[in-house]
């Protein structure tokens, strides 16, 4: 179905193996082209504070919206010799999660999940929250520096305490890295853009030297199509004035690949 469609992805480098293969099984050329990249935050005792917070009974619920919030949290736990007490606490308190794929990394590491949206989405997350209740409820949030208010305040606003912790950071590439994106843009040589983050988004088209020829990439960008996983990342986009042709049904990397092949049918 993509045979020969020359396809740029943009997530995290080592977040991009599953994405690649997918299209690849479907005969795109897939160009690796990772503009935002994941790290630890620079102080570890922020983290060990959650979990001793945790372990002191200190929350009611605790919501996990990534994969990389459940990597960074219990592998310092594992590091600091406190994961065994963190997981009996953890499984005594109400556990959310955004997704299958964060909830499957729990399950793998012996914690229930209470509750997951059937759509993957913070919004989502939240009005799932307050159905079951948060009103009085201490909940911790443990999430990337870029996650917006959208979901605390939703939350506080239904009489909950949310306490919203930073445990990993989403930061731009390197520029040459963004600059060669950009470049095969302008050349003509992208068939389709995939994106997996609002913030991915702000961060090709917020690129620094975009001001010097804005216009010649805008008008290059209409001959690429546009992929997202979800309508978080489809309206980042469509607020700086580009059009989404593909927006994801499920918000995950299997969902966007069946609307990119539903697409190009």
């Amino acid at each position: 179905m993509l045979k020969n469609k020359r396809i740029a992805v943009t997530r995290p480098k080592d977040q991009q193996s599953e994405l690649i293969k997918l299209l690849e099984n479907q005969g795109a050329i897939v160009l690796s082209r990772p503009i935002i990249k994941i790290e630890e935050i620079e102080h570890n005792r922020r983290i060990r504070k959650i979990i001793k917070l945790i372990t002191k009974k200190n929350a009611d619920i605790v919501a996990f919206t990534s994969v990389n919030g459940v990597e960074s949290v219990l592998e310092f736990a594992k590091k600091i010799n406190m994961f065994d007490q963190l997981k009996s606490e953890l499984n005594q308190i109400t556990i959310a999660a955004i997704g299958e794929k964060t909830a499957n990394k729990l399950d793998s590491e012996g914690i229930k999940v209470d509750l997951i949206p059937k759509s993957y989405t913070s919004i989502d997350l939240g009005k799932l929250m307050i159905e079951k209740g948060v009103k009085n409820k201490r909940i911790f949030l443990l999430r990337a520096n870029i996650a917006t208010e959208d979901l605390p305040n939703m939350l506080m606003e239904n009489q909950a305490t949310v306490i919203d912790f930073t445990v990993y950071k989403v930061v731009p590439e390197k520029i040459e890295n963004i600059r060669k994106l950009v470049d095969e843009i302008l050349a003509g040589q992208i068939d389709l853009i995939i994106f997996t983050s609002a913030f991915a988004t702000n961060t090709l088209f917020g690129y620094s030297n975009r001001k010097n020829y804005q216009n010649l990439l805008d008008y290059a960008m209409k001959k690429v199509n546009i992929a997202t996983i979800g309508p978080v990342t489809q309206k980042a986009l469509e607020s700086i004035g580009f059009n989404v042709d593909i927006v994801a049904k499920t918000h995950t990397i299997e969902g966007i690949v069946e609307a990119v092949i539903s697409y190009y049918k």
